[in-house]
């Protein structure tokens, strides 16, 4: 019988073993040296609570280059669990979760590869609010500190020693969960310090001084107008209506020998067909401080004094002066820590603010090419803008708006006017004809009527009549908003009318000129006004509000003014 040799029914798996020991021989084990890791991280840190991911990827170094190594799992570590743990998600990724402030290595290795170069990233883990730097490090008042750390953009308030500064919020940029940037304003009392920050929950402290030099970005300006550009770069690109703004400025602590200190600035455009807003306010400043916030096209000084220029208007509300063709006039206005004025279209290209100040603080400015709404019931007439007599001028010489009256005609009564800002002023020209050529004058009644409701009427408005050269030819202040002066006027003549706002209140009102003794045309106040609705604060009691040293302080301070910038004054 013819024997076969014995085949172990093993040999097919002995041979299987050799085969796969021939491709392990040839796999990329045996180059893992050539192989390194690479790791990719969703951010630079990772906030305390909050998680970030790392992408691991491997590479094998070849002749031609690098090339990836696909599908390779990867080992996760942390050199200090206490600062952050990681978890391996998978597919070459992994969660880093931040547990306490401060940095830690964390390490991606290849598996399988274990000659392979690992991948040692630092992270940070930061607290919700850091503070890694300010610049700059020397500031003025007014002026913007830029402030780099994490979480910047959640402060809600931060101090330089007891200066509370005010955030552009606009101004940041970067990761709203990380790092980023944003700059904040300076304002008086802030002092040389380390900024101290809070956040929602947690504060932060810079770890740098920064100096604060005691004057604003825009001194000396007290014998020379600081100029101000509304067509430059505007102050916050995502605003552009917004010409000028910083709520920030100083009024510095003036010489001894003086009793008073001077804020001088002169506003220039290119483009006068632009509606320009005024705003001013000094919540900074004592309650006992007088300020005379004086506008006005043209203002020099002349030892120490301010006085008008060859000018055709001048605001000054802080004294409640006003004018005309180089003329003024005063009317009694309730004090405030603000002064808002709707220019509208100006005529020049240029506009002077003169503040003059008894007390050191804080004060801000902006300046906007828009007409503000301070009532959203009270909008603006048809005459508006009319704040200023070279407007009521351009009103005149429109016929829609043209005013004209005379004996037997019809006399003008409009219902629908309003003072739609705080203190505003409303100027109208008028043409006051003659039928009979022997007539040399007339008697002329000019009358006003609040036409809001009477439960919202807080409103005090005055009336002053003016000649074409702005000199006064009558006046009527009687509390409340009804008003009637009756005048003697040359016939064939022009002449203004001037209604002005004592409280503060917008309000819709009515004005009649009518050549008579009275006004009959002008229909009474709206059901439920009172004819003789007055403004919530008695002005008795606005002026005892203040101490009697500062009430004879604004007195004569007022007085003096008056006198330096040849305005007319009468105390009140």
């Amino acid at each position: 019988m013819r024997r076969f040799p014995r085949v172990s029914r093993f040999v097919p798996a002995a041979a299987a073993a050799a085969v796969l020991a021939g491709v392990t021989c040839s796999f990329p084990t045996d180059q893992s040296n050539q192989v390194f890791v690479t790791v990719t991280l969703s951010a630079p840190l990772v906030v305390q609570g909050a998680t970030i991911t790392a992408h691991g990827h491997a590479f094998r170094n070849t002749g031609s280059g690098p090339v990836e190594v696909h599908d390779v799992d990867f080992q996760w570590s942390v050199s200090d669990s206490n600062v952050a743990r990681i978890q391996n998600a998978g597919r070459g990724s992994a969660t880093i979760t931040g547990v306490n402030a401060g940095l830690v290595h964390v390490v991606a290795k290849a598996a399988l590869y274990d000659k392979s170069t690992p991948k040692d990233s630092l992270v940070r883990v930061a607290r919700a609010l850091e503070i890694d730097s300010i610049r700059p490090d020397t500031i003025l008042y007014g002026g913007r500190i830029t402030v780099y750390g994490v979480g910047v953009n959640n402060i809600f308030l931060a101090e330089l020693g007891p200066g509370i500064l005010d955030a552009d919020t606009f101004s940041f940029q970067g990761n709203p969960n990380g790092l980023g940037h944003m700059q904040f304003w300076v304002p008086f009392p802030a002092h040389t310090n380390q900024m101290i920050a809070f956040g929602p929950g947690v504060f932060a402290t810079a770890p740098e001084t920064t100096i604060v030099v005691p004057v604003d970005i825009y001194e000396p300006n007290d014998t020379n107008p600081a100029p101000i550009d509304l067509d430059g770069i505007v102050p916050i690109a995502q605003l552009p209506l917004l010409r000028f703004f910083n709520p920030a400025l100083y009024f510095e602590p003036f010489d001894r020998n003086s009793s008073f200190g001077i804020d001088w600035y002169r506003f220039g455009q290119a483009d006068t067909t632009q509606p320009v807003t005024f705003i001013f306010s000094a919540p900074g400043v004592g309650r006992d401080t007088t300020i005379f916030s004086i506008m006005a096209d043209s203002i020099y000084n002349n030892g120490g004094f301010a006085y008008l220029g060859p000018t055709s208007w001048i605001l000054a509300p802080a004294i409640g002066a006003f004018g005309c063709r180089g003329n003024s006039f005063f009317v009694p206005l309730a004090s405030s820590d603000s002064t808002v004025v709707e220019f509208g279209n100006l005529t020049s290209k240029k506009f002077f603010l003169y503040e003059e100040y008894t007390q050191s603080g804080r004060y801000g400015m902006r300046v906007v090419r828009n007409l503000i709404k301070a009532d959203p019931n009270v909008g603006r007439d048809r005459f508006s803008p009319n704040e200023l007599c070279d407007q009521a001028d351009a009103n005149f010489a429109n016929p829609p708006t043209h005013i004209a009256v005379h004996l037997g005609s019809t006399p003008f009564v409009d219902t629908t006017l309003t003072i739609d800002f705080p203190h505003a002023t409303d100027w109208y020209r008028f043409r006051l004809d003659t039928v009979n050529a022997a007539d040399l004058s007339d008697s002329v009644i000019f009358a006003t009527v609040s036409r809001s409701p009477g439960s919202k009427d807080t409103s005090d408005i005055d009336l002053t009549v003016l000649d074409i050269n702005g000199n006064v030819m009558g006046q009527a202040t009687d509390s409340g908003s009804t008003e009637a002066l009756k005048l003697g006027l040359a016939t064939n003549a022009d002449y203004y009318v001037v209604v002005s706002d004592f409280a503060g209140a917008p309000v819709r009102y009515g004005l009649c000129i009518q050549v008579a003794t009275s006004c009959p045309s002008l229909p009474g106040p709206v059901p439920g006004t009172s004819p003789y609705a007055t403004s919530s604060i008695p002005r008795r009691a606005l002026r005892e509000r203040m101490s009697p040293t500062a009430r004879s302080t604004a007195r004569l301070r007022a007085f003096r003014a008056a006198q330096a910038m040849r305005i007319p004054f009468r105390l009140p």
